[in-house]
């Protein structure tokens, strides 16, 4: 993916009933563009497959939580920690270079990450590492139904008793 920053010249419009269903009371008529600045983005997820004996996808887990719930589990997905966020990930979107990373697609709260194994993935700058993120498999009690971590935003809850990063990351 591809965004970027731009400068646009144009005319802008108050007061009106703009766009579909005339839901904007503004409008920017743009006459011209120019680009400021280019990032592009890469996205890494997982594949919809089956994982093998014991294990299940993380879509199959999200798609059927409510069977799930209460089980212990064991899944892959990308692990994202930044100090704040702690989730199982579908993918991971970040510049070209690793930085920047936000988790993307199916979200699962997660909780009990070994530091050992965090240590084997992509790590941000500072001590601790403003970010930390890579593909994992893990194994803990899962829970759904819930308003589960930060705002109570995540319906679904991994607390892990086991993991492995699955991806050796070069830092």
């Amino acid at each position: 993916a591809i965004y970027g920053l731009v400068r646009v010249t144009g005319q802008f419009e108050t007061g009106g009933s703009y766009g579909p269903d005339g839901k904007y009371t503004y409008r920017l008529q743009v006459a011209s563009a120019e680009s400021i600045e280019r990032i592009q983005r890469r996205e890494v997820r997982i594949e919809n497959k089956p994982l093998g004996d014991g294990k299940v996808g993380l879509l199959d887990l999200v798609g059927n939580a409510a069977s799930y719930n209460g089980t212990s589990v064991t899944t892959q997905g990308y692990y994202f920690w930044n100090g704040v966020i702690f989730v199982l990930a579908e993918g991971i979107s970040s510049e070209q270079d690793g930085s920047s990373p936000q988790p993307i697609g199916k979200i699962v709260w997660m909780e009990g990450f070994p530091p050992d194994e965090s240590g084997k993935l992509h790590l941000g700058p500072g001590s601790p590492p403003g970010y930390v993120w890579g593909l994992v498999e893990v194994t803990g009690d899962f829970k759904s139904g819930g308003q589960f971590g930060r705002e109570g935003k995540y319906a679904e809850f991994l607390q892990v008793t086991s993991a492995k990063a699955l991806e050796a990351a070069g830092q």
